[in-house]
């Protein structure tokens, strides 16, 4: 998405608020990008809590052994391997072929989220995955935002979402960058 000169500077001139602090979604794609360079080189930082140790079972509620998913990059702009391509749709992927696979030994710790609907819709992220409102929210205080990087991430993507549709970006264009994520403006609040 930055290779693209109108939704980069739309990504410069969009500001999103969480806890007070006012950012572009430049500067918090940029901020995730590096808190997951930091936990990936084994130093820890913010995503830590968000994404373990490793000697904990993965979470979710399913675990496959391949994976193919090519309506676009699923974690796309704010992910460990950014689509520097100009034209998102010449990444299609045609002819594949797995011969020989033989997967065994996964497993997993099922997380049991609840779905938090706002409008009729899911509040979803970019891969579908429901959006972790008990991990955003500190029930405790009133339901104070707390937060982490990865919820600040889905939330700046509500946002620059928000934006993008605003300026008539095609629906095609639209569903490559943020695939079926929905996350509301009353949760953006």
């Amino acid at each position: 998405m930055p290779h693209v000169a109108s939704i980069a500077s739309l990504m410069a001139s969009t500001n999103v608020e969480i806890r007070g602090s006012n950012q572009t979604v430049e500067e918090r794609f940029t901020q995730l990008r590096a808190d997951l360079q930091t936990f990936l080189a084994g130093s820890g930082g913010p995503l830590l809590s968000v994404m373990g140790d490793g000697d904990a079972l993965p979470d979710g509620s399913a675990m496959s052994g391949v994976v193919l998913r090519r309506s676009g990059v699923a974690i796309n702009g704010f992910g460990c391997c950014p689509d520097t391509s100009i034209d998102p749709l010449e990444k299609g992927v045609e002819n594949i072929i797995l011969k020989h696979i033989h997967i065994h030994g996964l497993q997993l710790k099922v997380d049991q989220v609840m779905t938090t609907w706002v409008n009729g819709n899911r509040a979803v992220g970019v891969d579908g995955g429901v959006f972790h409102i008990d991990r955003a929210w500190d029930i405790s205080n009133c339901f104070a935002c707390v937060g982490n990087s990865f919820t600040d991430a889905q939330i700046t993507m509500g946002v620059f979402r928000g934006a993008l549709q605003k300026t008539g970006i095609s629906k095609d264009i639209l569903f490559f960058c943020f695939g079926g994520s929905h996350v509301p403006l009353s949760i953006q609040q």
